[in-house]
Order: structure tokens, then sequence, then C-alpha cells
């Protein structure tokens, strides 16, 4: 287990802020390798997807996703919130969403009345995006990615919902997996999505997104365009080292 942040040497994490999709990802890992992955805490877990998603499978939905899978072997990658320093020999996986989604989401889901944060947007909505757990550990996160100098992947949300195949070759590919693997995977995408979801939802928390491709229903919700603009610039003006990461959610900042 990682204390705090820190990534261990010759070990591999998935590294997102919250609400960003990390458990659909590591599914998809566990399928496709026959390995397990390891959530945040899984030394002393707070939900079933603390430990591997092959356990919260059997526990939750009581099915077994991936036979013969070894429940105590080593993960192949454990899922970090956050991350205060790494060596050259570990291995860092960065899960990226629009920040203008999965920081409100995640403020969403903590003050868990959509009212109160219409409010709060209405008065200001920069004070959602610079919350204390906003863009302040969002920026800190791409940027520990950005500094990184061993082996290192980036995966986009968006991409894994909406061009999946090409994304999870891709990701096949950087750690090595069978790729008869990955496109048996990708064969059976629609069960596999909806199984991921039954977990998530039973387990963790709600989806809003129940598994499907809206991937602006947050900031659509919730923000005006130009709104959206606010925050695009204050991203890009305050975090300009990430902008390689994140330009891509700040088209005209």
């Amino acid at each position: 287990m990682n204390s705090h942040g820190v990534l261990m040497k010759d070990r591999s994490y998935l590294v997102s802020y919250p609400r960003s999709g990390a458990n659909w990802l590591r599914y998809c890992i566990e399928v496709m390798s026959g390995r397990i992955t390891h959530g945040v805490v899984p030394d002393v877990p707070l939900t079933p997807l603390d430990r591997s998603v092959e356990e919260a499978a059997r526990k939750i939905l009581g099915k077994k996703l991936v036979p013969g899978i070894d429940i105590e072997a080593p993960p192949i990658l454990q899922h970090s919130h956050r991350w205060s320093s790494s060596y050259d020999t570990t291995t860092a996986i960065l899960l990226v969403r629009d920040y203008k989604e999965c920081i409100l989401r995640d403020y969403r889901g903590t003050i868990g009345d959509d009212g109160q944060v219409h409010q709060v947007i209405s008065n200001n909505s920069l004070k959602v995006l610079c919350n204390v757990d906003g863009v302040k550990d969002y920026a800190e996160l791409i940027q520990c990615y950005v500094d990184h100098l061993g082996p290192k992947h980036v995966v986009y949300y968006e991409d894994l919902k909406t061009n999946t195949a090409e994304t999870l070759i891709s990701h096949g590919q950087f750690l090595k997996l069978n790729p008869a693997s990955v496109i048996k995977f990708l064969e059976n995408i629609e069960e596999h999505n909806e199984t991921s979801v039954r977990i998530y939802n039973n387990g963790v928390a709600k989806s809003y997104t129940e598994g499907t491709a809206n991937v602006k229903l947050h900031s659509d919700k919730f923000l005006s365009p130009h709104e959206k603009k606010r925050w695009d610039k204050y991203i890009i003006k305050n975090y300009p080292d990430i902008k390689p990461i994140i330009e891509r959610y700040a088209e005209d900042a």
C-alpha cells in the first residue's frame, strides 16, 4: 500500500482525481490481464472496491469475473488519489477526466443537494472549482505526472468511453498484455460495462452516467457556456505547466 501518495519503487500505480472513472479502468485491466488491481486503501477497505474488483464482484454480485484469478497474488497495479513522490522505476498511469466534470461530480457528491450546488455556482462558480478538494489537487496530480521520469502513460476518460477499442488496445500495449485477451474483452464490452456499473452502484456510490458515453453530464447540468470558459481560463492561467495534458478541455482559453 502506498502511504499518503508515496508511489513505491518497482511498483505500478493508476493515479486519478476522484470521480474520474478509475473503477471502470480497473475492471478493464483485471479482466484483460487476469490479475487483480488494488483500490486506494486495500489494507483497511472502506468500500468493496478498495480491494480488487474481482473480490467486489464476488461479494456484491455473487459471481466471478475471471476464472482462476488469484485474489491473493500481488496486484498488477494499485489505484491512488494522491501523488507526493515516486521513483524512476515507478510505473505511473494517469487517468484524466475533464475538470469541469470530475470536480463538479466530486463536489456534488460531497454537498448532496443539487439546489445548493446551483446556488453556489450562481453566486460564484469558481468557488466550486477552487474548493478545498478541487483544482489544486487535480492540477498537482497532473504536475507529478509531467515531472515523472519513469515509465508513464496517460488515459483520458472521454477516450475510454467514446473510443474504447483504440484506447484499451493502446493501454494494453503499455502494460504488455496479451493482445488476444484485449480483443476478447472488447467483444463483450457492453456486458462488461453493465457489470461494472452494477458493482459500482451497489458497492461504492451512485453512477450518474450509468456507464453511458455522456462525457459532459455534470458541466452541462450546472455550468453555462460563460462559466465553462471561466473555469477553462482559470486553470490554464494558474497551472500553465499542465496545459499540454488538459488543453483538449480548454480549447477557447
